[in-house]
C-alpha cells in the first residue's frame, strides 16, 4: 500500500511538472519586458526627438533619449525602478488594454497620416519550455505605429501608463535638457 501511494505522489508529481512546463501564461505578470518607442515625427533637426522607455519584470526602467538627427550624439539614458505600487498600476494598465489578447489592425498604409508623431509598445513574454533540453524563443507582441481609429484610445491610455511610470524628475531633466539642445542648435 504504502509503494502505491509513493508511485502515485511520483506520478502526480511528474503530471504538474510536464504540465507547467508546456503553459505560456497570457497573464501581466507573465511579461518579461514592456518597450515604447516614440517618435516626434519630421521637424526641423532642433525639434527633432526620439525616446524608448523599457521595464522590465523586477521594476527596473530605463530611459533613453536622443535629440535632432545625429545619431552620432551620445543619447541621453536615466535609469529608474519602479515601486510595488506603480508596478501594480502598471501590471493593470497592460491587462485592460488587451495587448497581450488583441490583434490591433493597422491602417492601410495609403491612410498613414503625413507628419506627426509616432508610438508603439513592444511586449516581450517568455519562451515557452519545450520537449526537449531547448527552449522556445520569447513571445514579441508589437502594437502597429498607425492602428485603426477605434483602438487609439485604449493604446494612448496604455502608452500614458507608461510614459507616468518614468519618474517626474526624470522627465524634468530631460527636458530641460531637450528645450537647451533646441536653443543651442547649429547646423
Amino acid at each position: 500500500m504504502k509503494i502505491l501511494i509513493f508511485v502515485i505522489l511520483i506520478l502526480s508529481n511528474l503530471y504538474s511538472c510536464s504540465n507547467s512546463r508546456n503553459q505560456v501564461s497570457e497573464k501581466p505578470d507573465g511579461w518579461v519586458s514592456v518597450q515604447l518607442f516614440y517618435e516626434s515625427g519630421p521637424l526641423p533637426p532642433q525639434y527633432h526627438y526620439d525616446y524608448s522607455i523599457s521595464i522590465n519584470r523586477d521594476g527596473i526602467g530605463n530611459f533613453a533619449c536622443n535629440l535632432g538627427y545625429d545619431k552620432s550624439l551620445p543619447a541621453i539614458i536615466y535609469n529608474f525602478k519602479l515601486s510595488d505600487d506603480t508596478l501594480d498600476i502598471f501590471n493593470k494598465a497592460i491587462l485592460e488594454s488587451n495587448v497581450l489578447t488583441t490583434k490591433f489592425e493597422s491602417m492601410p498604409e495609403n491612410m498613414h497620416p503625413i507628419g506627426g508623431s509616432i508610438s508603439k509598445v513592444r511586449i516581450i513574454l517568455p519562451g515557452q519550455k519545450g520537449d526537449s533540453l531547448t527552449d522556445r524563443p520569447p513571445k514579441v507582441i508589437e502594437t502597429p505605429e498607425f492602428p485603426l481609429d477605434k483602438y487609439k484610445p485604449v493604446l494612448d491610455k496604455l502608452y500614458d501608463a507608461i510614459k507616468t511610470s518614468v519618474p517626474k524628475t526624470v522627465w524634468d531633466d530631460y527636458e530641460l535638457k531637450r528645450k537647451d539642445f533646441e536653443a543651442n542648435y547649429k547646423n
